[in-house]
């Protein structure tokens, strides 16, 4: 038998808690620094009627060759050119 004229287990006043913060502190988040890696859009650096794009790749056992197909997928030759120079 309870001797708390019968409340719910865990029933009871309710304490809260406040902060404050010191003068001149900002309260709000500051602005993330964007990150330099990150592109809206890749410039336009191929010249797709001008130009036969190849990737070469140097490994220890040797070199790969890829020929990027511009006029297939020029997109993503554009891409993989502009990301290549950065």
């Amino acid at each position: 038998m309870r001797d708390d004229d019968d409340a719910p287990i865990g029933a009871g006043p309710v304490g809260t808690a406040t902060a404050t913060t010191p003068a001149g502190t900002p309260t709000t988040e500051p602005t993330p620094t964007p990150d330099p890696r990150m592109f809206e859009q890749a410039e336009d650096v191929t010249e797709p009627d001008i130009y036969d794009y190849r990737a070469t790749i140097e490994t220890d056992k040797g070199t790969i060759e890829i020929d990027l197909f511009e006029d297939l997928a020029p997109k993503t030759v554009n891409n993989f050119v502009f990301l290549a120079g950065k």
